[in-house]
């Protein structure tokens, strides 16, 4: 279970991950064990992400991103009255 959240200029990538463990004496089971371990890690970029048009996806069990920049708005000039 993996999870991606970003606000501003800061990136964090959460990961959960669960298995089971069976003890067996013969053909029944003795003894479950789950085991749940828990990942994070933060990161901040130098200038605020597109959320618009960012994207996750994973391949192979890799975590691709792509966090395009936000750009500047454009100048507006004013008329003077």
């Amino acid at each position: 279970d993996v999870k991606v959240t970003m606000e501003k200029q800061l990136v964090t990538i959460e990961a959960e991950v669960r298995r089971t463990l069976d003890t067996k004496e013969g053909d029944s089971v003795t003894q479950t064990e789950i085991i749940t371990r828990k990942y994070a890690r933060s990161f901040a970029l130098e200038q605020e992400i597109d959320d618009a048009n960012a994207t996750a996806k994973m391949e192979n069990g890799i975590l691709f991103l792509t966090l395009p920049k936000k750009t500047a708005p454009a100048s507006k000039q004013i008329a003077i009255q």
